[in-house]
């Protein structure tokens, strides 16, 4: 027989998954059997000498709770029912059982009686308590903190069974690094972190599912999963920072616990508070006013409480990399310093944003210049950047939105400033030459600014007086006032090449002696033409864009959606928008003015881009500028024309060719004629009849193929000088593009419906019985090339498949194919029968 002291050891090896003798347990005793760790099962009581189950029914967690308890864990994790550590045998002893929480023992609880129940085995309760049992020695449970930059803050180790681990984050909380912080002595506030902030452990995790309420004294006191029980990765290690005691008792106080970091001066940027031994940042919400005014005062300017400081994102002045941030700040606005205020301190701002304000001292509204306005940044008295005086101190007014800054607002800051008359209105991005001194350091005193046009003065007009929202010193507008109705603007050209015949360049726009430029957003003939004739030129040949006749890097950008009819006599009766905040300098305007009255330039040179010396696409360069001719209306007599111009004996084919075919140039190059006329007589191109210089097109344009010498003509063309051959993989010579020589020039052959008639010819051309099929699309690693003779698709060529070699086709064009066979890049690839006839013949009579 046992004695009791041996029994109690060995019920501590019981709890650990062992079973002792039924002689060493008491009445009441309980234990957890059907698992291997030490702080899960299948309860059991011990009765009557000997050991029953419990039923599930009315089973929960304060039920749990106590047996817990009464194995000397410090609380329940869980419950469970229906044999989930499988069934027990022998007796079940208790049933419909109730506990309060605080009994110290099961059987002190209320249930049917010993042995009343109507359950079987497949109803036995479990539980799962927290922590390690009291029966156990604890006394090499510890813990440490490492990775951090102090000891006072890192990620969480704990030492069990002789070897550390880690701590997951899972539902860690402040009430957790609370309990931390006590173990190892620190006092003060416990910050918890997640996600391994301080670098991820190694080996163990021994701890899951951690649930302090925060009076414990030690990690292991409170409820978790228990040992080594876990479904977490060390990229959860869990870290705390200690932070000392600030509730009054910090050592740094007043202006030394507060700073302002970031700013272009000592009286704005993010605001940085010294808290528990720690600088750390506000995250901001739309609730900070009350404390910018706080953390003003407690800077040292005690007058501003009023509108003379503000709380704002504060983007402009960086973001702090943590560790820590007060979040949920709340002030009543008048506390001495922000450590009085209501907050959290948490490991993240979720936000992304940081508190900042800008602190102005106070100055009595009876200054001298107390609500003034100014224009700054140009030598003239008109035009500038718009500035606010209040209470001694100078802002600037945000235009924070496109939509917001209009006509009325202007005329009542011209107003204000003594002016007669509201000309135009900028954005200062769009102004780079703007000089006002220290301007990053001024406050936005006014932003959605909303006047009727009534008004005497700004600030008479709706406004929002949050400074730094949304805005930034890009958005500060710019006015151009003056005292006549018509405002000083004058138009000039910064010349590019100077040419007999025309006048052109980068097109300026100046504002009361202030030069700038034009963006070409919706720049067109129009314009150009009203430009021209300012200048006094009879008219225009061409608007040109994206900056192709110069750049005014160092100007702003004084106009943008220009929209003229082009009646006007000058540039400023057009209608345009000011705030030019979508463009640069790469989007700045030109035109190209006639010298005399001539309706069209005398001197172009005609030259030719493409894969052969007499073929390509028509590059014409008028006043020394290269540009194209448009697909619209350009036919063999056009082509004849252009071929004389550029030294060959006239035109063999005419065609047109999609723009990307030749992307040396594509993005500058313009299109300078559309709609050409020639009756194929004329010796210049500009001879013709050209309807439009300098239009728009799509991307479709001209080309020809070129005579290489007089004999060449396009009544030639049907001949057997034309040889066919097919370009694929050299393995199956019967198979692949189908494309013809003309004059020495290899073509596609093109087609966007059936083309099988035209193969058969092909094929039997080539040696071939008959052709097979034609394919849908280009199989092979094989590119079209130019030029695109045939388009066998179109009325143009007809095959009826029995003719002996496409020239014997009814062909009534070359080199013209539909928009559509171009568009689709459909090149006719053929599949000959392998039986080659002429190969056959030879064969034959070599025999």
């Amino acid at each position: 027989m046992f004695g009791r002291g041996v029994c109690c050891f060995l019920s501590t090896i019981a709890v650990l998954g062992f079973v002792w003798p039924s002689e060493c347990a008491v009445q009441g005793d309980v234990k957890l059997v059907g698992n291997y760790t030490q702080n899960r099962g299948r309860v059991e009581i011990f009765h009557a000498g000997v050991w029953g189950t419990v039923c599930d029914d009315g089973w929960g967690l304060s039920n749990a709770d106590v047996v817990c308890r009464q194995l000397g864990f410090s609380g329940a994790l869980q419950y469970y029912s229906s044999a989930v550590f499988g069934q027990g045998t022998g007796r079940i002893w208790m049933d419909e059982v109730y506990c309060t929480g605080i009994e110290t023992q099961l059987q002190m609880c209320n249930f049917n009686g010993w042995g009343l129940h109507d359950c079987s085995h497949s109803e036995d309760v479990g539980v799962s308590c927290s922590g390690t049992s009291k029966a156990v020695n604890n006394s090499t449970v510890t813990v440490k903190l490492t990775g951090g930059s102090t000891s006072r803050e890192g990620r969480v180790e704990v030492f069990y069974k002789n070897q550390w681990g880690t701590v997951c984050d899972d539902s860690w909380s402040s009430n957790d690094a609370q309990v931390v912080c006590r173990e190892l002595g620190f006092g003060g506030v416990g910050v918890a972190f997640t996600h391994a902030y301080f670098g991820q452990g190694t080996g163990e995790i021994w701890m899951d599912g951690v649930r302090c309420f925060g009076h414990e004294s030690r990690l292991q006191d409170c409820l978790f999963n228990g040992w080594g029980i876990h479904d977490c990765h060390h990229s959860e290690d869990a870290g705390v920072v200690c932070l000392t005691n600030y509730t009054g008792n910090d050592t740094r106080n007043g202006r030394d616990a507060v700073k302002l970091a970031g700013g272009f001066s000592n009286r704005e940027g993010r605001v940085e508070v010294f808290l528990g031994g720690q600088w750390m940042s506000i995250c901001y919400s739309y609730s900070v006013d009350k404390a910018a005014q706080v953390a003003c005062r407690q800077l040292g300017y005690p007058n501003a409480l009023n509108e003379s400081s503000f709380g704002s994102n504060g983007l402009q002045f960086g973001k702090r990399k943590g560790p820590l941030w007060l979040t949920e700040l709340q002030c009543q606005g008048d506390e001495l310093v922000l450590q009085h205020c209501n907050f959290r301190i948490t490991q993240d701002c979720h936000n992304t944003y940081d508190m900042s304000v800008a602190c102005f001292p106070h100055v009595q509204d009876n200054s001298s210049e107390h609500g003034l306005a100014r224009l700054v940044g140009f030598q003239s008295s008109q035009l500038g950047r718009l500035e606010i005086n209040y209470q001694g101190v100078w802002g600037t007014v945000c235009h924070n939105s496109f939509s917001t800054w209009g006509r009325n607002n202007t005329h009542v800051a011209c107003r204000q400033l003594g002016y007669q008359w509201a000309y135009t209105a900028w954005r200062a991005k769009s102004v780079s030459s703007v000089n006002a001194p220290a301007t990053q350091s001024r406050p936005f005193w006014m932003r959605d600014v909303s006047c009727s046009g009534s008004e005497s003065e700004l600030q008479e007009c709706t406004f929002q007086s949050e400074l730094f929202y949304s805005c930034s010193h890009d958005d500060d507008v710019l006015l151009y006032c003056g005292e006549f109705p018509e405002p000083n603007i004058t138009v000039r050209l910064a010349p590019k090449n100077h040419f007999p015949d025309v006048q052109m360049g980068l097109v300026e726009v100046e504002f009361d002696g202030q030069r700038g430029t034009i963006c070409d957003n919706s720049w067109n003939f129009a314009n150009a033409q009203v430009v021209c004739r300012e200048l006094g030129f009879p008219g225009a040949v061409l608007a040109t864009s994206a900056s192709v006749l110069g750049k005014g890097s160092d100007l702003p950008i004084w106009m943008q959606f220009v929209s003229c009819n082009g009646s006007e006599d000058y540039l400023r009766d057009c209608s345009y928008n000011s705030f030019s905040s979508r463009c640069s300098h790469e989007n700045d305007a030109g035109v190209i003015c006639l010298n005399s009255t001539n309706s069209k330039p005398s001197l172009v040179e005609v030259s030719l881009e493409g894969n052969y010396a007499n073929s390509g696409r028509v590059r014409l360069k008028v006043a020394g500028v290269v540009g194209s001719v448009c697909r619209h209306g350009w036919d063999i007599m056009d082509a004849d024309v252009a071929c004389r111009q550029a030294g060959y004996p006239g035109a063999v084919a005419a065609f047109i060719v999609e723009r990307d075919y030749y992307a040396q140039s594509y993005r500058t190059s313009l299109f300078w004629l559309s709609e050409v006329t020639c009756t194929g007589t004329e010796r210049f191109i500009q001879d013709c009849q050209l309807t439009k210089w300098g239009h728009k097109c799509d991307q479709y344009e001209a080309g020809v193929v070129c005579k290489e010498n007089v004999n060449s003509t396009y009544s030639n063309l049907n001949t057997s000088t034309i040889d066919v051959r097919l370009v694929g993989p050299t393995s199956l010579p019967h198979i692949g593009l189908l494309q013809v020589r003309v004059d020495g020039v290899w073509g596609t052959v093109c087609s966007y419906s059936d083309s099988f008639s035209a193969a058969r010819v092909a094929c039997r051309q080539l040696g071939y019985s008959d052709a097979l099929t034609t394919l849908a699309n280009n199989p092979f690693d094989v590119q079209a090339i130019f030029p695109v003779w045939l388009d066998v698709s179109e009325t143009d060529v007809y095959c009826n498949g029995t003719e002996a070699a496409l020239q014997d086709c009814a062909i009534r064009v070359w080199g013209i194919p539909s928009l559509s066979c171009i568009f689709d890049s459909e090149e006719v690839v053929v599949v000959c029968s392998k039986f080659n006839l002429a190969f056959m013949i030879t064969r034959h009579i070599a025999k």
